[in-house]
């Protein structure tokens, strides 16, 4: 099975690049974008009339590449409720609606650490006044 097989949306792990066409400056192209054995590939778009696949390597890299390229791509694919793929320790989202909420949490997180920030210094320049004063 290669990367041209998968429909959109589901994610597998690559298994090896194989060089169909007889140049291996493909191959080293793809390597160099990342797609690399054991690295995990997920289609995000496919073009109409056999154009390209747009699609996410690893947790954040994004290319697009022509079917020729995807059929190249041999992979080990995954039933989504079997595993959870991680690179490193970012989950990568499988739909927009999960990326959504992942940026909303982010975005939390660092507005409570702005007004933590805020309040810490405020306070000690508060007090610091305070102590003068009186």
């Amino acid at each position: 099975m290669n990367v041209a097989d998968l429909e959109v949306g589901q994610i597998a792990t690559v298994d090896r690049v194989i060089n169909t066409d007889g140049e291996q400056g493909i191959v080293q192209r793809l390597a160099a974008m990342g797609v690399v054995s054991d690295k995990s590939v997920q289609v995000l778009r496919k073009a109409r009339f056999n154009g390209p696949l747009h699609i996410r390597v690893g947790a954040t890299t994004e290319i697009a590449i022509r079917p020729h390229e995807a059929e190249m791509i041999v992979i080990k694919t995954y039933r989504n409720d079997e595993i959870n793929l991680y690179e490193g320790s970012q989950m990568i989202p499988k739909s927009v609606i999960e990326l959504m909420e992942q940026v909303k949490t982010i975005s939390l997180l660092i507005l409570i650490s702005i007004i933590l920030l805020v309040t810490a210094y405020f306070g000690q320049t508060i007090y610091k006044v305070w102590i003068v004063k009186y």
